[in-house]
C-alpha cells in the first residue's frame, strides 16, 4: 500500500534512520529492491529535467518550475519527494517552438486542457502549464492569473516564484486535493519542508494572502497539524 501511494522511499529512509532494515531477511531484501527501482526512476526523471531545460536555455524559452520539480530538491533525497508529473509554466507565445523541442527529446503530445499541454515520454511526464490553475477555478485564478506576475528570481531563462509566493501556491493545490480527491503524508510533508528550508518565511504575508481565497482558517489547522507531527 505505501508502494501505490508513493511512500516508500519515505518510509524506507525513516525505516534505516531507526536500524529497522538491519537483519538480511525476505521481506527487508524486497523493500531494497523496490526502494532502489524508486532511486532508478527518480534520477532519470530529473536528468529528463535537466536536459529539458538546457533545451529551454539555448532557445531562449522562458519557463517557470513548480510544484514536484522543485518540492524534489527540498528532501533529503530526490527520490524520497516522488513527482507523478512534471508542472512548468510557460509563455503562450512559445508554443510553436516548444512543439518542435519536445518531439526531439522524444516526448509526445498527449492532451491540452483549459491551463495545461500534456507530453510523455518513457522516464517522464510533462505539464507545460499555459496559466498556473484553471480559469475554471474563479476564485483560485482571479489571484493567480496566468502566474507570471510571481515570477520574481531570474537565472538565464529560469524563473522562480519568492519562497512566501511559492508556499502559497502550493497550499492552494493542497488545498485541492484535499477537496477533491484527499491528500496523503506526503503533502502535508511539502508544506513542511516548505517552513524548515525557509526559517524566515514570512507566515503573516501568506496567512494574509490565503485570505484573499478564503483559506486563512483552513491555513491555520493545517500549520497546527504540520506543529503536531513534526515538532
Amino acid at each position: 500500500r505505501i508502494y501505490q501511494l508513493g511512500l516508500l522511499p519515505m518510509c524506507y529512509n525513516g525505516m534505516v534512520n531507526c536500524g529497522l532494515l538491519e537483519e538480511n531477511t525476505e521481506l527487508n531484501n524486497k523493500l531494497a529492491d523496490m526502494y532502489c527501482l524508486d532511486v532508478v526512476s527518480s534520477d532519470r526523471q530529473l536528468f529528463r529535467l535537466d536536459e529539458m531545460f538546457a533545451r529551454f536555455e539555448a532557445e531562449g524559452i522562458e519557463y517557470m518550475p513548480v510544484k514536484g520539480a522543485v518540492m524534489k530538491q527540498l528532501y533529503p533525497v530526490p527520490e524520497m519527494r516522488p513527482m507523478g508529473d512534471a508542472d512548468i509554466l510557460i509563455h503562450t507565445k512559445d508554443r510553436d517552438k516548444l512543439a518542435v523541442l519536445m518531439a526531439e527529446l522524444g516526448y509526445r503530445s498527449l492532451s491540452e486542457s483549459d491551463h495545461e499541454w500534456n507530453w510523455i515520454s518513457h522516464d517522464l511526464k510533462v505539464e507545460l502549464h499555459k496559466r498556473l490553475v484553471s480559469s475554471d477555478d474563479k476564485m483560485y485564478y482571479s489571484y493567480f492569473g496566468d502566474g507570471w506576475q510571481f515570477a520574481k528570481d531570474q537565472q538565464g531563462c529560469r524563473w522562480s516564484m519568492s519562497p512566501e509566493d511559492m508556499f502559497v501556491f502550493d497550499f492552494t493545490h493542497f488545498t485541492k486535493h484535499y477537496c477533491k480527491s484527499g491528500v496523503i503524508v506526503r503533502h502535508v510533508a511539502d508544506l513542511w519542508l516548505h517552513t524548515c528550508k525557509n526559517p524566515q518565511l514570512d507566515l503573516v504575508y501568506i496567512r494574509n494572502q490565503l485570505a484573499k481565497m478564503q483559506l486563512e482558517v483552513f491555513f491555520d489547522h493545517v500549520m497546527a497539524l504540520i506543529d503536531a507531527w513534526f515538532c
